[in-house]
């Protein structure tokens, strides 16, 4: 698993919880790095497994919202850094198709030997986008939440479903967004 998320989850405990309760956190768990992570690193998933669970565990939150909460975050932290990509697109769909491509050309670059999720979007409409991706189920709340972060930076009125299909005999996750239609007054 890319690092970013490693790095996104202790950024997200530190702002919302606290520097100390980062700690408390990452050093409960047993790691590969002893809790230490870079963005561009590559570290087995399930350390980022076994820190949600700790947190759930701290929290009393589910899985589900945390790993939402991640990918909110991991966006939201993006927007601020490299606001320049966002505001490169007027409207989030665009920008997604966009940033699909463009992040899997750099991070193919970066981790040529990592299997990395493979992301495939594909208007069905003008309407509607559909996102489907190869990664392991538990996972697809991180990219729930960021396509859901990225809805609200740009105020987009859009319906999300996620559901698990079947693509070439491997489980994938499909996203399908929808704008949602003005009501005549």
């Amino acid at each position: 698993m890319l690092g970013l998320a490693f790095t996104g989850f202790a950024s997200m405990l530190d702002e919302e919880y606290s520097f100390d309760f980062t700690e408390d956190v990452l050093s409960a768990v047993p790691t590969s790095t002893g809790g230490a992570y870079t963005a561009f690193g590559s570290y087995p998933s399930f350390e980022m497994k076994a820190l949600i669970n700790e947190l759930a565990e701290r929290t009393g939150r589910t899985h589900s919202e945390l790993y939402l909460d991640l990918g909110r975050f991991i966006v939201s932290n993006l927007a601020g850094r490299y606001s320049h990509h966002f505001k490169s697109s007027s409207e989030p769909f665009a920008f997604l198709c966009a940033t699909q491509n463009r992040l899997q050309h750099e991070a193919r670059k970066l981790f040529r030997d990592e299997d990395l999720p493979v992301f495939q979007a594909s208007h069905i409409d003008a309407q509607t986008l559909q996102i489907d991706c190869d990664m392991e189920p538990e996972f697809s709340g991180i990219l729930l939440g960021g396509v859901l972060g990225v809805l609200e930076y740009y105020e987009a009125d859009v319906d999300v479903e996620n559901s698990p299909i079947l693509k070439g005999g491997t489980q994938w996750q499909r996203f399908v967004l929808r704008r949602r239609q003005a009501q005549a007054a």
